[in-house]
């Protein structure tokens, strides 16, 4: 069985994904030659701690590699068969 306190580290290291994710995306937008996302402003509120994270200085890596993983999805997805007694 999965502990709490475990589960609990692992989101609180990995809100900075998440800032990550909107900062490439702010980046990707047909705005963004007029206008410049700053990733300190791109952040992530953890309410239950009462903590702001913002984008880590990565940020443009890790949202390649969220580009990247979601293609990897995307062309494997037709291929993968629902199991028994799914309903869709």
């Amino acid at each position: 069985m999965v502990e709490l306190a475990s589960v609990c580290e692992e989101v609180a290291n990995n809100w900075g994904l998440a800032a990550a994710g909107i900062y490439g995306y702010f980046r990707t937008l047909e705005e963004a030659e007029e206008m410049e996302a700053e990733r300190a402003l791109c952040i992530t509120l953890d309410a239950f701690a009462g903590k702001c994270h913002e984008a880590p200085s990565n940020a443009v890596y890790l949202f390649n590699e969220m580009k990247a993983a979601c293609a990897t999805i995307n062309e494997r997805w037709p291929a993968i068969k629902p199991p028994k007694k799914a309903i869709l």
